[in-house]
């Protein structure tokens, strides 16, 4: 049986993109999640959104809450990393 190798995957969002994006992301990464990779959420912020910490902050909870339920588990809880808030999710056996 040949057994498939997990990757984990990178979607980043922006903290000053709009809803449809997020939407996409979100979509992108039950996607990732569905084929058995993790997946790690990234808020990015740049230049003066860094000044918007708790934007990036329900961005990201909003695609936790979107994801986690129906697909994937929290491996590493959100933690700010720099100039980006970093989550990784595994998928659910």
């Amino acid at each position: 049986v040949c057994m498939k190798k997990q990757v984990t995957r990178e979607i980043r969002f922006l903290a000053k993109k709009g809803e449809a994006d997020t939407a996409y992301n979100i979509a992108m990464a039950i996607d990732c999640l569905n084929e058995q990779d993790r997946v790690k959420l990234a808020v990015v912020f740049r230049g003066r959104a860094e000044a918007h910490v708790e934007e990036g902050r329900r961005i990201l909870n909003d695609a936790i809450a979107a994801i986690v339920p129906r697909r994937g588990r929290i491996v590493q809880p959100p933690e700010i990393r720099g100039s980006r808030i970093v989550c990784t999710i595994a998928p659910v056996s």
